[in-house]
């Protein structure tokens, strides 16, 4: 009786971690697996998990035409200060920093000429992208999209400052209005942190895909923790990687090709 009801135990204890991966940060995560193990008298010594996206671009770049074996710099836009104290935005609505460095560096290892930023609030991932694509060279561009005015003029003070507006253009509304899409040319890249709502989220996938010039990358935020992108993402036909991050937002990265 005591053996079935230790394994009972012991199935449920690993349920609940394998649910927890769903949204809880990596490091909260591996200590709990450390702790739920030890009470079952087992002992782990290194946990790990494919939670770096960055090996993908390793591939990408690797498999462009004429890449070359240099990196992108972001330096200064990680040490941009994107909050002004002026007005009253809450910072955590930020995306955590290697999104911003990884849908960055997915720009520059792609060669993108042309990168689209659904839902840009104040233009922390926007600043790394187009910094990006201004040390490419060339006439790329940025298109950043937003409903709110006042973020896409917080925006616009931030890519300024960090002297990469040329790189950028601002369209206000939302993401599926049609005067919306219609503004918007064909892109490598397309970046969707918007509403988060399982059928806004579904849509776009529809409709961007249409917007990628083959071959291209979706790459939709909070992927693992919003439960309406998650199931998006889950429903989606096509070739698609989901990865952790740090806050245990996870992004998903669709290849359309």
């Amino acid at each position: 009786m005591r053996t079935i009801a230790g394994t009972a135990h012991n199935l449920r204890a690993r349920a609940r971690l394998a649910a927890s991966a769903l949204f809880m940060p990596w490091p909260t995560l591996c200590l709990m697996a450390r702790e739920q193990f030890a009470a079952d008298g087992e002992v782990i010594t290194e946990v790990r998990g494919n939670v770096n996206p960055f090996g993908l671009v390793d591939a990408i770049a690797r498999n462009q035409r004429g890449a070359t074996h240099q990196t992108v710099d972001l330096a200064f836009a990680r040490r941009h200060n994107y909050i002004p104290r002026d007005v009253d935005v809450q910072q955590q609505w930020n995306s955590e920093p290697e999104v911003a460095e990884f849908v960055a560096t997915l720009a520059f290892a792609s060669r993108a000429h042309r990168v689209i930023e659904l839902g840009s609030f104040i233009g922390f991932s926007s600043c790394h992208i187009a910094s990006a694509l201004q040390q490419l060279g060339g006439e790329r561009l940025l298109y950043c999209v937003d409903t709110n005015e006042r973020h896409l003029d917080i925006l616009k003070a931030n890519v300024d400052a960090l002297g990469v507006s040329p790189q950028v253009r601002c369209i206000r509304g939302a993401t599926l209005e049609a005067s919306v899409v219609e503004q918007l040319p064909q892109a490598e890249v397309i970046y969707v942190d918007s509403s988060h709502d399982y059928a806004t989220t579904a849509q776009e996938l529809e409709v961007y895909q249409r917007k990628i010039a083959r071959p291209g990358y979706l790459v939709l935020h909070d992927a693992i923790m919003w439960p309406g992108v998650r199931r998006a993402v889950r429903e989606h036909s096509g070739r698609t990687l989901t990865f952790a991050t740090s806050h245990g937002a996870g992004i998903a990265v669709v290849f359309v090709e």
